[in-house]
């Protein structure tokens, strides 16, 4: 839930404000730099020493950028920074799997399915609403489909009943929750039917690379249709072809167009943190603060394309190791559990900025990595039953 403004910035270091989201980034990662210094086995044969080393070099040329955007009094001049840290959240998920047993993927059973449905039934009776929304509407895809695969009939009647009200509750909700709901879906069935061949794996794989081909291809295509100068909705009762050309051409790509123009003129190690897009639409403020809905774009324009680039390879490291859990992790809940976050990764990152932020972005790439090394620890210990 939102915070009031007058409780938000209330600790300050030196002259900078220490947010309650800056606070929990620096957290994580003067965490990831304490395992780094003194125990740097943690992250050995799960995650690359050179993407590590990369990691750290890049707060320097984001520093520079979060500085540059504090002196000039830019909103949002601390995202490049933010964004960097919270990429860290992947690598603080290894931390976190010292404290988890080997065949306990129980810990996530018993503290996600009670969790998923409660933020639903708050979620629906108006109690509580946030980005975390995107999250619970893949986790509750895994969550339906694991009862149903359960041999207890009253079980699959449940996990049945779990997937109607999830489908309920998005029906009149946004494309991007359309989206995630079924991707997932898709994702679980598709694995589970046609898991043993090889062109899954590489369905799969092609899938990871489907946000930047699709965000290329809207470009071009925005491209070839001129400036769009007003912004057309289609209504909620279009078919779903109306509603995703509106959505992609009409919603989307002026604030894509606005971010690519930014990161095509900017300095390759300084990104333009804090700078808002500029948008030429009646009915629009014509400086754009609130992010470009699109993470890959984003990622590059508030972090410069060094460290945007290395942000990228994170990520997209993080979305493919999901797929061996998926393809071959024995547990069904942790299949279902890392098609759900591969879900979210692939299509939050085409249409949002929320797989990056503090409320979201944390989730899922901690999630993500705990997933994989749960599969690693699978693998070095075969008769382990899970």
């Amino acid at each position: 839930m939102s915070i009031p403004d007058e409780l938000r910035e209330v600790v300050y270091l030196g002259s900078f404000p220490i947010t309650v989201e800056i606070a929990m980034c620096l957290f994580i990662a003067t965490r990831v730099f304490f395992e780094l210094l003194y125990n740097p086995k943690t992250f050995q044969g799960k995650i690359s020493g050179t993407l590590l080393l990369l990691w750290v070099a890049a707060f320097f040329p984001v520093g520079i950028g979060m500085y540059f955007g504090y002196l000039d009094g830019l909103p949002n001049w601390s995202r490049g920074i933010r964004w960097l840290m919270i990429s860290g959240s992947y690598f603080y998920g290894f931390i976190l799997l010292k404290s988890i047993s080997i065949a306990d993927d129980r810990c996530l059973r018993v503290t996600f399915i009670p969790l998923t449905l409660a933020i639903l039934c708050l979620i629906s009776i108006h109690i509580f609403w946030s980005h975390l929304v995107f999250l619970n509407i893949a986790l509750g895809v895994a969550v339906g489909c694991y009862f149903i695969a359960d041999k207890n009939i009253s079980k699959k009647l449940f996990g049945l009943g779990v997937l109607i009200l999830f489908f309920n509750f998005i029906y009149t909700s946004s494309l991007a929750m359309y989206g995630i709901y079924f991707v997932a879906l898709f994702y679980i069935v598709l694995v589970e039917f046609f898991g043993n061949y090889r062109s899954t794996k590489w369905l799969l794989v092609l899938s990871v690379f489907l946000a930047p081909i699709l965000t290329a291809l809207v470009l071009w295509l925005g491209f070839l249709q001129g400036d769009i100068t007003q912004l057309l909705y289609a209504p909620l009762d279009a078919n779903f072809y109306d509603r995703a050309y509106s959505k992609v051409l009409f919603d989307r790509y002026p604030f894509w167009s606005s971010a690519w123009s930014q990161i095509i003129s900017s300095n390759f190690f300084i990104g333009h943190a804090g700078v808002p897009l500029l948008i030429d639409i009646p009915g629009l403020p014509s400086e754009w603060i609130m992010g470009s809905h699109n993470s890959i774009l984003e990622i590059l324009k508030v972090s410069g394309l060094f460290a945007g680039a290395l942000i990228l390879w994170i990520y997209f490291t993080a979305l493919i190791n999901l797929i061996a859990v998926i393809l071959y992790h024995p547990s069904c809940f942790l299949r279902y559990f890392g098609a759900a976050l591969l879900a979210i990764g692939e299509v939050g990152m085409f249409v949002g900025d929320f797989p990056v932020d503090m409320t979201v972005g944390f989730w899922i790439w901690t999630l993500a990595s705990l997933c994989y090394g749960m599969y690693l620890k699978c693998l070095n210990n075969p008769r382990v039953a899970l």
